[in-house]
């Protein structure tokens, strides 16, 4: 077995011609060229290639393929031997998806990515009734051109029993929620990614009260209208307790609906919770960290919910909320004073990622914030958008709790070429990867 990594390495038509031809080529089973300048040429080369006869595993995910390079790859030896096609953002028309669809070859193929295609209902139906997809357990089809038509068809599917969907920006619309939570042949999924489908209250309460989708870990349905009725349907819901991942963002939810969900024991496993955009206040702030049944969560994103200084206290001292790793507070009106309390939390000693962007944080809070203890296992933090000085830089350059930083975001900030230097020279910062000033 054989990893070959050339993603973001600019190669382009030329390289594949080379990669092809060469014999230790016959020793990759996994191979990463996303985000190049391929063009069909090259998809041609990898197709024709008597080397790559071992290969299982092809991303070339944001490149330019088109239909002929393609057309080219499902007539390659190795393809019916693939076991994961990633081909998201390469030109594809509907024509080039249907033939890929229309395949008559006995495929392995676990996972199928075609997002940021022209793909519309024609080819996911044509797949849908397609007995060479029956090993596939995860799809990703995030904006293409799929309405409630097709996912009604492939609801109905017989041959293809889905662990994961990824409908991000279609507009399948309650009609197509409908169709998911109807169907017997989504009962395996864990994973739904419906992001930005156009669902109402109506189409929400489908997909959780559906007996079929009692098996979702990971649920997505950032920019739904949601609401707060939503909200409550949901920590109503007795088909969500196997959830560990969801995510709300921008669902119109407020202090109602979040007090539903802090409430909600079906949620006991979750992990992760977005609750970015929303109006929850402190009010919302103050349920979530009263709530033992959240008391497992790791990764919480409260940000741009007008929570304050008493939101961030409360999220502070909460008895429950003691396993946080990530941490986003954006935009919240924290100021010093909140900055100082996430400093002093006896709960924060684990974070790694810690968002603060646009609180109206001055040097005073970040001085004191990355002198304490909660700095220590820091790899990512982000303090962009405040009234940050060079006094704050140079205490950021300083501390030696930063010495895990990884990433560290201070765009829009009253920093000058005094503290850049500093940040740039410090012996502190030695792990920093991403520094943007």
């Amino acid at each position: 077995m054989r990893r070959l990594d050339f993603t973001s390495a600019k190669m382009q038509d030329k390289e594949m011609f080379n990669l092809a031809h060469s014999p230790s080529s016959s020793e990759v089973t996994e191979l990463l060229l996303a985000w190049n300048l391929i063009g069909s040429q090259g998809a041609i080369s990898l197709a024709q290639s008597n080397y790559l006869t071992n290969l299982t595993h092809l991303n070339l995910n944001n490149n330019s393929i088109g239909d002929e390079g393609l057309s080219a790859i499902l007539e390659a030896s190795f393809f019916p031997q693939l076991i994961s096609l990633q081909l998201r953002g390469n030109k594809l028309t509907e024509e080039g998806a249907f033939a890929l669809a229309s395949t008559k070859r006995n495929l392995q193929l676990a996972f199928l990515r075609l997002d940021f295609n022209n793909v519309g209902d024609d080819a996911l139906i044509k797949l849908a009734h397609s007995p060479s997809f029956s090993q596939l357990k995860r799809l990703g089809l995030k904006r293409g051109r799929i309405s409630s038509r097709s996912i009604d068809v492939l609801g109905q599917s017989t041959c293809i029993q889905l662990q994961a969907l990824e409908l991000a920006h279609n507009s399948i619309g309650d009609e197509g929620a409908l169709a998911i939570a109807q169907s017997s042949s989504f009962s395996q999924l864990k994973t739904l990614d419906a992001f930005g489908c156009g669902f109402t209250e109506e189409g929400v309460s489908a997909i959780i009260y559906s007996p079929f989708l009692s098996g979702l870990e990971r649920l997505n349905l950032q920019n739904n209208s949601i609401g707060d009725e939503g909200a409550i349907a949901l920590a109503r819901s007795v088909y969500l307790c196997r959830l560990k991942e969801l995510n709300l963002f921008g669902g119109g939810i407020c202090e109602k609906g979040i007090e539903a969900l802090a409430n909600a024991p079906h949620l006991a496993n979750l992990k992760t919770l977005n609750l970015k955009y929303n109006e929850i206040g402190s009010a919302g702030a103050i349920a979530i960290s009263q709530s033992e049944y959240l008391s497992g969560l790791e990764h919480l994103d409260l940000a741009s919910n007008n929570i304050g200084v008493e939101g961030v206290r409360a999220v502070t001292s909460s008895p429950h909320l003691l396993h946080l790793k990530h941490l986003s507070l954006g935009r919240n009106q924290l100021g010093d004073e909140g900055m100082s309390l996430l400093a002093q939390s006896p709960n924060l000693s684990d974070l790694v990622v810690l968002q603060a962007k646009g609180n109206q944080l001055t040097s005073k809070g970040v001085v004191e914030f990355v002198c304490s203890g909660n700095c220590c296992h820091l790899e990512w933090i982000d303090l962009s958008e405040n009234n940050i000085d060079d006094e704050g830089a140079i205490a950021i350059a300083n501390s030696s709790t930063l010495t895990n930083l990884k990433t560290l975001i201070l765009w829009d900030n009253q920093i000058t070429a005094k503290g850049v230097h500093a940040l740039k020279n410090s012996s502190n910062l030695s792990c920093l990867e991403d520094f943007g000033l």
